[in-house]
């Protein structure tokens, strides 16, 4: 062999070693990815005012991803839940997906106990092209939040607007005062409720807007009973409202009570005791823990919980179910798994229905329930 011979055929090895070198690299690197679980990223409260909220919230995920896991994952992956405390406080939110998504660098985070956690965080997910997928959240500006962002949750506005036509068509309302927190959910409750109410003819005889954690409500409540409202509108968290309705009481005041979706938790009787709260009516997400449709749901969760499921943690299992059909069908591409997620239309979820419009916006029915001895029911 010439010399200029085996200069070419050194190079042609040297060349095929690279690639085979290369591809191994490739390979092992591709097993290693195929390997890796799926993370998820979880923000919300598990410690604080709204733990109950981020309880339920954690509840529907688990059982959504233990599910899934036992069926063998996403195309082979297993998913994997990495979990940060927001401490009910939306500084702490914005500091979990922070850390979700620089350190973690999760695709994906689920949970928020309020609107305005969302909203913080939103802009976050946006920047890094994170998928910001909220259960419960219902401030109208989410809405316009992002193309990442998205909610299976109807807008409070909506529900305001539900609730005013139900009291002065239904109930023949014509006056009502309104008590809310000072925060994007309550306000859009309001908001919602006023622009109706007003437009029906009905007359908004006061409203207060208290800030969040308030203990003290004989102030406001004196003045709504010299204002001696037919109704008085109650949207905020579930605590704060038990305490308005308590004092309410203890004030005398007998006005037909209506509240936000919120109101229905059992921590609710550790404040009021039946039969005080009787006859309050509020809008609420069509979910039906008895349904025979979600019967299959709601057997594994009271077998995992030891209760039956309530909307808020029905709403998070389905947001996993959905998002794991949408990696199902894109992998690791999460451009393409926002835009599944855009196309979801009449899903059969634990929450009911759920389809998504061009906002990220869930489109779900909403109906009304009641406070009997105790219990929360369908109001008829």
């Amino acid at each position: 062999m010439t010399k200029t011979g085996k200069i070419i055929l050194g190079i042609v090895v040297v060349i095929v070693a690279i690639g085979l070198i290369y591809w191994g690299i490739s390979s092992l690197s591709q097993t290693k990815v195929a390997n890796e679980p799926i993370k998820i990223g979880y923000v919300g409260a598990l410690t604080g005012k709204s733990s109950y909220i981020g309880t339920y919230i954690k509840n529907g995920l688990d059982l959504a991803v233990e599910e899934i896991n036992a069926a063998g994952g996403i195309n082979g992956r297993k998913l994997e839940v990495i979990y940060e405390d927001s401490k009910s406080e939306t500084n702490e939110a914005v500091k979990g997906v922070t850390k979700l998504i620089d350190v973690d660098q999760v695709p994906i985070v689920v949970g928020f106990d309020s609107s305005s956690s969302v909203l913080a965080a939103a802009p976050i997910a946006e920047q890094n092209k994170v998928i910001l997928f909220a259960p419960i959240a219902s401030a109208v500006e989410i809405t316009n939040a992002g193309d990442y962002v998205f909610r299976n949750r109807e807008s409070s506005y909506l529900h305001g607007e539900k609730m005013a036509e139900l009291a002065f068509n239904k109930l023949n309302l014509k006056t009502t005062c309104i008590v809310t927190v000072n925060s994007e959910n309550g306000l859009g409750y309001q908001a919602g409720f006023v622009k109706k109410f007003e437009e029906l003819g009905g007359t908004i005889s006061k409203i207060d807007n208290y800030v969040k954690g308030e203990k003290d409500f004989r102030t406001i409540l004196t003045k709504v009973k010299e204002a001696n409202p037919q109704a008085i509108y109650l949207a905020g968290y579930a605590i704060d409202m038990a305490e308005i309705i308590k004092q309410a009481n203890e004030l005398g005041i007998d006005s037909q009570l209506l509240a936000s979706a919120g109101i229905e938790t059992k921590d609710l009787f550790t404040i009021i005791n039946p039969p005080i709260g009787n006859g309050l009516i509020y809008s609420y997400p069509a979910f039906d823990p008895n349904d025979p449709a979600i019967a299959d749901y709601q057997k594994k969760y009271e077998a995992k919980y030891g209760n039956k499921s309530e909307a808020f943690a029905a709403n998070s299992y389905d947001a996993m179910r959905i998002i794991a059909k949408a990696l199902e069908v894109c992998g690791s591409d999460i451009s393409c798994v926002k835009n599944e997620i855009y196309k979801v239309k009449d899903y059969p979820g634990a929450g009911g229905l759920t389809t998504f419009d061009q906002n990220g916006d869930v489109v779900k029915p909403i109906i009304f329930k009641t406070i009997k001895d105790g219990q929360f029911v369908n109001y008829q």
